[in-house]
């Protein structure tokens, strides 16, 4: 019978000597590590995650909604990309944070990408400084959570690679000041800040 003598699977008789039945021994309990191995090289397996159904869904309507096409190369890689961000994104939410997290035109890009193509080492173009702010008197609530009073709070925007990171906050938080004052939510333009600031 075939698999009744393992050492029959290196080579080894039956009658092998101590040293041949201590090594043939070792060998049969690496042998599972050793087929498992093998049947991963050969399915072609790699670090890639297994994308369900549901993921590609909700990665085709993404690129719908934010016009995005790739090569076919590339489309894999994106798809991986988006189901590792929307899993972390999934499994924040059910936590009991503070906030919560979603989808951006981001989210086919690892924060290695982001971080190389946005992010800079240090502060451009910003002269901000302790005195370049006005002193409010109190009382003041220890929070407050102006997404839950309507809609105040413009979307994020992207800044890209602009050097005028204030205009961004400036205009977000003149855009919820109108909100909350008039009720109407105001898309204001970054540009013509920094146009004026020239």
């Amino acid at each position: 019978m075939p698999g009744s003598n393992p050492n029959a699977c290196w080579g080894l008789g039956s009658e092998g000597t101590r040293w041949d039945r201590a090594v043939s021994a070792e060998m049969w309990a690496a042998l599972p590590l050793l087929c498992a191995g093998a049947w991963l090289l050969s399915t072609g397996a790699t670090a890639e995650l297994t994308v369900n159904a549901i993921e590609k869904f909700h990665f085709k309507s993404w690129m719908k909604q934010h016009q995005k096409t790739y090569s076919s190369v590339e489309y894999n890689h994106r798809l991986q990309m988006f189901a590792n961000n929307w899993r972390k994104i999934q499994a924040h939410n059910q936590r009991n944070h503070t906030f919560k997290m979603a989808l951006n035109q981001f989210s086919d890009m690892s924060f290695a990408e982001i971080k190389h193509k946005f992010l800079w080492s240090e502060p451009q173009n910003c002269s901000a400084t302790k005195s370049n702010y006005l002193r409010g008197t109190g009382p003041y609530p220890s929070s407050m959570d102006w997404r839950k009073k309507g809609n105040v709070v413009s979307p994020v925007k992207n800044q890209g690679a602009c050097g005028s990171c204030w205009t961004f906050s400036t205009t977000g938080a003149l855009e919820s000041a109108v909100a909350i004052a008039s009720g109407k939510m105001l898309s204001l333009a970054e540009q013509q800040l920094v146009d004026c600031a020239q």
